[in-house]
């Protein structure tokens, strides 16, 4: 049935593709809704709760859709808990998505910043020769050469964009969260006993502690800001979001976490993990291409005219170097 997991790797590109616009859409509403904040204060700890709660948002539709369907597997199935869910769920959903939307700040673009995911190969390939004893082989230097090739464009594209400096490095933390999580995840999957549906059932528990642990961080900040906010006047709280911001983490909620991890793991489950990978390794390049066809004319793209063919470079060199990773 290998067409059919091409399918369901392919609905979960476009997933993920659409979902990136979505947070895009929704960084900008939530920045403008929310511009006095952004402007007038300078403490980056209000802004951190802000951008925390629309991300709950985000977890919390995530959880109850793929618990919709899971729950019943659960009950009816017998998954061995690991530990390692917890830590994954924090480094891919808690940690991870939330510095991709403050990248995505910054840049203006998740289709930008979203391009930071294909560095993950570096962090995999470094993690697993010197802590997991992995051999490192030819595919392995090729694409390390070309990871370093990429990463040094971006860094002079963040430099002549003047872009801060400050997005570039947040963008590296998001691909090393993001592949520290992917790592917990399959030595999870690893170290337990095999079902077909483990890897949407340890998905939901990961996803869980995700948001456990975000609502734990936002906690923190609340206590931290009370009384800042009190004295700058500013009567923001998590029960207090705005509904014309909040629909799009709604939105991609649904279909980044819901859709698209499952048909990326019912993808897995036909084609195998490099199977799936050379698929879901384009939905980065392509959330630009088709985000750039749909909104060149924006300001915001505007502002990426003197860069793109660049950008455009790095993307695909970024690409390339996921996929010789894969074999």
């Amino acid at each position: 049935m290998i067409w059919l997991g091409a399918l369901f790797s392919f609905f979960a590109v476009l997933a993920w593709v659409i979902s990136t616009l979505v947070v895009s859409k929704g960084i900008k509403e939530l920045k403008e809704a929310y511009g006095t904040f952004f402007n007038r204060v300078k403490d980056y700890s209000i802004k951190i709760e802000i951008i925390f709660t629309y991300l709950g948002i985000t977890l919390l539709t995530g959880t109850i859709l793929l618990s919709l369907t899971m729950v019943p597997l659960l009950i009816q199935y017998d998954f061995i808990f690991s530990g390692y869910l917890i830590l994954a769920g924090i480094f891919s959903f808690s940690a991870g998505t939330g510095l991709y939307y403050f990248c995505t700040l910054i840049y203006r673009k998740a289709e930008i910043a979203s391009q930071f995911s294909r560095i993950g190969p570096f962090f995999s390939i470094i993690l697993g020769v010197y802590i997991f004893g992995e051999i490192f082989n030819v595919f392995d230097l090729v694409s390390l050469i070309l990871l370093g090739i990429g990463i040094t464009l971006f860094f002079i594209f963040t430099w002549r964009g003047k872009f801060g400096f400050i997005g570039f490095f947040l963008g590296i933390l998001t691909s090393l969260s993001w592949t520290s999580g992917g790592i917990f995840m399959n030595i999870a999957f690893l170290t337990t006993p095999s079902n077909q549906f483990k890897p949407l059932a340890y998905t939901l528990i990961s996803l869980f502690f995700g948001f456990l642990s975000l609502l734990l961080f936002n906690l923190i900040f609340m206590l931290k800001n009370r009384k800042k906010k009190k004295n700058e006047g500013i009567k923001f709280h998590i029960f207090k979001v705005k509904k014309s911001v909040a629909k799009y983490f709604v939105i991609h909620g649904v279909l980044s976490t819901s859709i698209g991890f499952t048909f990326n793991f019912f993808g897995i489950f036909y084609l195998g993990v490099s199977g799936a990978a050379f698929i879901m390794s384009l939905w980065p390049i392509l959330s630009l291409l088709v985000g750039y066809l749909l909104f060149s004319s924006s300001p915001d793209y505007l502002r990426y005219k003197k860069h793109i063919k660049w950008l455009f470079l790095i993307a695909i060199i970024l690409l390339c170097a996921s996929i010789i990773s894969i074999f």
